[in-house]
């Protein structure tokens, strides 16, 4: 076996987060990064490169691989004029620069829209995950078929740590999400539903599929509103498109609470973004439904940020007081991330072994001791469980790391639940890792053909 599937197995125990208690998880997490920075260096161009212009010609230890951690901005580095025009070809090129699988057999006749040319993707084996886009444009990542296998049990054997639902088909599952889709939480539902639901009793908001191309059309009128440049056709054709969901949504709000409410007396699995939660919240007090009065061993994952959406000032405490006497399992990560990493009984967030935790500078460039702590500053990490692309990543988050042990007993690094946007701390929407641009050269220079 590799260091990876050793460091993957270790899954397997019945605490995962005290690993390090048990093994040398620091070598054996050195000894998969230099697997995978092997491995991946000959799939991955612009890695290949990177490596060389940063002088990183091997991992002699863990903090070699800062100088090679791709900015988080990587994953949308495409023209966007492309994917607004419907160069299919050119996308799947500049795909390809981000993936650690050729993309040679993409069948690209007659793509329709970016729904269809993400299917047709998954149809050549790259199941590629989008982010929301919240932030004006969408990301793209590769996942191999071994990573929707190996990634997706990770979550369900994880999930509501640190008293994890017991892998045994005999919940009913409700996510928030459509069934169907490359969203991430997506992924997460149809891994939910393999390893926690009885057969057919696994629901989502709604069985139509997302539609990419709907909520990217939907994000460019939003976006053209904001900077006083849409026109009255725009303005006409948004207001269309949301009265249009607005019926729907909500009838689709309503089958969905009178599903959940037929197991409230059993153990369920849920999942589900703090907007949307709130919204079913309101729907069942309006139906009468008072707050608690769910099983005790019922586990709520509910995450995300706002997504601009207005909310209550307690939106989180009158949603935890609804969902009383149920588990609210809570994590830190982001969609790149292949698991998040959960809160313990302390209110602190522990990395599982497969992912290597960094506390950099704002510039993305130094790394904190990793002896030490507190420590803050830019959150990044190296997931070493991905396969389809370069687990490394610089994110966007200002974090505060303890590499010590941690007060519920478990060995660190933990996160303390301080997390902000690293654009709130700063005060600007101007965040500039110093890699950034190094990384859309080497993009636009292998969308060119050249090799200098």
């Amino acid at each position: 076996m590799s260091a990876v599937d050793d460091l993957i197995g270790l899954s397997d125990r019945h605490d995962i987060m005290s690993a390090a208690d048990e093994v040398e998880l620091v070598d054996l997490q050195l000894c998969a990064a230099r697997e995978r920075f092997a491995d991946h260096t000959e799939r991955i161009g612009i890695l290949r490169r990177r490596a060389q212009d940063t002088g990183v010609a091997s991992i002699a230890r863990i903090e070699d691989l800062v100088p090679i951690l791709f900015a988080h901005s990587t994953y949308k580095s495409y023209p966007v004029d492309w994917l607004h025009r419907g160069r299919w070809d050119r996308m799947t090129r500049w795909f390809a620069t981000v993936s650690a699988t050729p993309m040679d057999n993409v069948d690209l006749d007659d793509v329709a829209d970016v729904d269809d040319w993400l299917d047709r993707l998954v149809a050549a084996g790259h199941f590629a995950f989008t982010s929301s886009g919240t932030g004006g444009r969408v990301s793209f990542v590769d996942q191999s078929e071994l990573d929707v296998d190996r990634v997706g049990r990770l979550l369900a054997i994880q999930f509501g740590w640190p008293r994890p639902a017991p892998i045994t088909r005999e919940r009913a599952v409700f996510f928030l999400t459509a069934s169907k889709g490359s969203g991430r939480i997506v992924y997460g539902f149809q891994a939910q539903s393999r390893f926690h639901a009885r057969p057919g009793e696994a629901y989502a908001l709604s069985e139509e599929p997302i539609r990419l191309g709907d909520l990217n059309r939907l994000m460019v009128l939003e976006a053209s509103i904001v900077a006083g440049t849409a026109s009255p056709s725009d303005l006409q054709e948004y207001q269309m498109r949301v009265s249009q969901n607005g019926p729907e949504l909500e009838a689709a709000f309503e089958r969905f609470a009178e599903k959940m409410l037929r197991y409230r007396n059993e153990p369920i699995v849920f999942q589900g973004q703090w907007p949307q939660m709130n919204r079913l919240v309101e729907l069942m007090h309006d139906q009468g439904i008072p707050d608690g009065g769910w099983h005790p061993e019922s586990i709520f994952f509910i995450g995300g940020g706002t997504k601009g959406v207005p909310l209550p000032v307690d939106y989180r405490e009158r949603i935890e007081r609804f969902l009383a006497p149920g588990r609210h399992y809570r994590g830190y990560g982001m969609s790149e991330n292949t698991t998040h990493a959960p809160m313990c009984e302390v209110g602190r967030y522990h990395t599982a072994p497969w992912q290597i935790m960094f506390v950099l500078d704002e510039a993305g460039e130094v790394a904190a001791p990793r002896d030490a702590g507190p420590v803050t500053g830019r959150g990044a990490m190296m997931d070493l469980a991905w396969d389809g692309h370069w687990g490394g990543l610089i994110g966007g988050d200002w974090i505060t790391v303890d590499y010590g042990r941690c007060g519920c007993g478990r060995p660190g690094p933990t996160v303390e639940d301080s997390v902000m946007r690293y654009a709130d701390v700063i005060g600007t929407v101007d965040d500039k890792i110093s890699c950034a641009a190094a990384m859309d050269a080497y993009v636009r220079s292998a969308l060119s053909g050249r090799t200098d």
